[in-house]
């Protein structure tokens, strides 16, 4: 089972990084039997996606054993019939996933200089002049994945990472903390979260919040 990194998150979590490395027909042998309908993922187009499926529902067995995913209305997954709280992001081989007491959310991105053709789309005019401030693809990256983060401890649909979401008084230093806002429809959401740099990745994930 490659989990490649793993940690306590605040005092009633845990988060998991796991790296696609197996075939399908290893994935496929791992699955706990009689827990999820494994024609499923068969019904992926692409072999990348079918891995994810398999990957997420493993990792969470190991976080979470004897559970099972669900989703809401909104799209945010949950666990049948558990008090217990995840979140889950994807990019390039890696799944990271996060369980918690509380509403919870992690976000993973491959970083790369791309994003600075759509920084203006999920950064507001304040957070475009500050983040022009520092090292480009890497801040970006944390603006982007801070934001997607506390995102989805809302998970509700209809809000915009550029005008309903912002990272206050940031400071880019990977392994340190950052504290966003979310407000959307009356609602004010503050979350404090811990980003970090895996490898060429960044990652960002909830260590606490209010709403």
């Amino acid at each position: 089972m490659p989990i490649v990194h793993e940690e306590p998150t605040g005092k009633h979590g845990s988060r998991s990084l796991w790296k696609i490395t197996e075939s399908l027909d290893e994935l496929r042998s791992m699955m706990p039997a009689g827990v999820y309908d494994l024609s499923v993922p068969e019904q992926f187009v692409y072999e990348k996606r079918r891995a994810e499926w398999y990957c997420t529902r493993l990792l969470l067995e190991h976080l979470v054993p004897g559970s099972k995913i669900c989703y809401d209305a909104n799209g945010k997954p949950g666990l049948e019939g558990s008090a217990q709280h995840i979140s889950i992001s994807h990019s390039g081989e890696y799944i990271a996933m996060i369980r918690d007491d509380r509403p919870t959310g992690i976000d993973i991105e491959r970083i790369h200089p791309k994003i600075e053709k759509i920084a203006s789309k999920f950064l507001s005019d304040a957070e475009m002049t500050h983040a022009l401030t520092g090292p480009q693809p890497e801040r970006l990256h944390a603006y982007w994945c801070i934001k997607e983060a506390t995102y989805k401890v809302y998970g509700k649909k209809g809000v915009s990472l550029k005008s309903n979401i912002f990272v206050e008084n940031f400071e880019y230093a990977p392994g340190s903390e950052a504290v966003c806002r979310l407000e959307h429809e009356g609602n004010t959401l503050v979350c404090k979260l811990n980003y970090a740099v895996y490898e060429n990745f960044m990652l960002a994930w909830v260590i606490h919040h209010q709403l």
